[in-house]
């Protein structure tokens, strides 16, 4: 059975290792040009794009090329031909301003050399319009390279099939300090044996920000669409990140204290061997998602959605905020179908709706385990599935606070329907609705092994399969003016040695629970209406006149 404590960090580090030693900053190798401007035309034949971009490097016309107006710091290469076949990688781009007008044209890249071309020095800056870069099939046919603070800016660029066999970033490295802004493009089916399979981003300063991007069918060994690392930042608006694969973080990998948000996107079918099927952040790395959907990807580990975390302890979590998000239909063989946080990770989940996501083990919806943390607000769990417990939340050797949370039609094939809570976990849940949720033991909640849940200002409705809650002999349940209605199911399965502290008014409709302050009304049910949209963030089950908890 797969060992979900740990996600094999060694295999991390050396994608991480080998992803940096892969690349040494390169030094410029021609003189600096003078000022003002120039414009070539190249046709690919008379004047090809190596001599065009060395007619700009040196400030002179090279090979056939033949410029109009003075070489300086805004130049201006047009591509004239719809197609150039190119075998060696062009020259290094080290100062200057230059402008690339594609008109649409394609660059067949061949070469296996490395990289079709290096950008690289502070206040280098280069901007790409126009253009399809294509890989033939090379033995290391990689894309575009920006180092050192360099700049480069793509409109209407589609990159597609380009190999980084030996480091990162099939289609661009940015690295140390570089500025990499991408627009209205296309990344599909490139590749990368360690990370990043369209763009890996490393080093403290680095920045990549997408906009209106597609992200489509590319792998790595971690990050099969984008890995950040080192402190990069990656920023993505508006954007698909679609069918990739790899190890790790089958979209997207961030490790090193990178940050990434994710805003107005989706991401969809990707997939990972290991853990995160879209999202795998680890060792300190912030991720932030607004406004989009994470929908069917798949983990062979945990996290069918996103994982945080490696299973390596104390420093390898992550942070990971999600807002007005949608996270569905994702699937893991181990932990988390929709997500899985572990380490000292930190989750916060607002506004968002966690749904129709399954786990071959725990925590269909949501799995906080072994030291992480989570916040979940104004959210949604619901119609989740785990084979064996916890089939919307698992919180195991963890802490969770649910505020103003619906917890609703999740299933577990052995326990904790809603929520299974164990070893030392303790669950505090404020103004949550439990309801409809389905496991042979603690059809609610499964509490086990030194476990404590405290529910305040809950309804607990309509449950099936076993008893509500289930406690066990070293666990506790904590309840404070709450509502029991569960009319197919006992209120309580309790051991010997269980603890039930109540606190407040307790309704209940069976005396199952056991505790003297807990009033007992056998028609509780028929006081609550269904669940629905009552007005506030989420689904609930409003008192219907005549309810006793009305005047409690």
């Amino acid at each position: 059975m797969y060992d979900r404590r740990r996600r094999a960090p060694q295999m991390v580090v050396t994608v991480l290792l080998g992803s940096v030693l892969a690349f040494a900053p390169l030094a410029p190798l021609y003189p600096i040009p003078t000022a003002s401007a120039a414009t070539i035309d190249a046709d690919g034949s008379s004047c090809t794009l190596h001599d065009a971009v060395e007619s700009f490097i040196y400030g002179s016309d090279q090979g056939g090329c033949r410029s109009t107006g003075t070489y300086g710091d805004n130049d201006t290469l047009n591509l004239t031909s719809l197609s150039y076949t190119v075998s060696l990688a062009l020259p290094t781009y080290s100062s200057g301003t230059l402008t690339v007008n594609g008109n649409n044209a394609t660059i067949e890249w061949g070469g296996s050399s490395g990289r079709l071309w290096t950008i690289t020095g502070s206040g280098t800056s280069v901007a790409i319009t126009g253009l399809t870069i294509r890989g033939t099939g090379g033995s290391n046919d990689a894309g575009l390279a920006v180092l050192n603070g360099a700049t480069l800016e793509l409109s209407n660029v589609t990159m597609e099939h380009l190999d980084s066999q030996a480091t990162s970033g099939g289609a661009i490295a940015a690295i140390s300090g570089a500025t990499v802004r991408v627009e209205d493009s296309h990344f599909t089916n490139n590749s990368a044996a360690y990370t990043g399979g369209a763009i890996a981003a490393f080093g403290d300063g680095t920045t990549v920000t997408l906009d209106n991007v597609e992200i489509e069918g590319n792998r790595a060994g971690a990050g099969g669409g984008i890995a950040a690392l080192d402190g990069a930042t990656v920023d993505i608006s508006q954007s698909t990140i679609s069918d990739n694969s790899a190890l790790f973080g089958g979209g997207i990998f961030a490790a090193g204290d990178a940050d990434v948000t994710i805003e107005d996107s989706t991401l969809s079918e990707n997939s990972a061997t290991g853990d995160g099927g879209a999202i795998l952040a680890a060792y300190g790395a912030n991720v932030s998602v607004t406004e989009s959907l994470i929908a069917d990807n798949t983990a062979g580990g945990s996290g069918g959605g996103i994982a945080a975390g490696t299973g390596d302890g104390p420093g390898a979590g992550a942070a990971v905020t999600i807002v007005d998000s949608t996270v569905r239909g994702n699937e893991a063989d181990g932990y988390g179908g929709g997500i899985d946080v572990i380490d000292d990770s930190q989750l916060v989940v607002s506004g968002s709706t966690i749904e129709e996501n399954r786990a071959g083990l725990r925590g269909g919806g949501i799995a906080v385990t072994v030291g992480a943390d989570a916040t979940i607000q104004d959210s949604t769990v619901r119609n989740n599935e785990a084979d064996y417990d916890g089939g919307g939340l698992e919180i195991q050797r963890a802490h969770a606070r649910l505020e103003r949370v619906t917890v609703s039609g999740n299933r577990a094939g052995r326990s904790g329907g809603g929520l299974n809570v164990d070893d030392q976990a303790a669950v505090d849940a404020v103004n949550v609705t439990l309801s409809g949720n389905e496991a042979p033991t603690g059809s609610a909640a499964n509490l086990t092994r030194n476990s404590t849940l405290t529910l305040s200002f809950v309804t607990v409705a309509d449950h099936q399969g076993g008893a509500a809650f289930a406690v066990d002999d070293s666990s506790t349940l904590r309840l404070k003016n709450s509502l029991l209605a569960d009319p197919d199911v006992d209120e309580c399965q309790l051991e010997d040695g269980a603890t039930v502290d109540v606190q407040g008014v307790v309704l209940a409709d069976d005396p199952s629970c056991n505790h003297a302050s807990i009033t007992v009304d056998s028609n509780l049910r028929s006081t609550l209406g269904p669940l629905q949209n009552n007005g506030g963030p989420t689904d609930t089950h409003a008192l219907l006149p005549g309810s006793p908890a009305l005047d409690a």
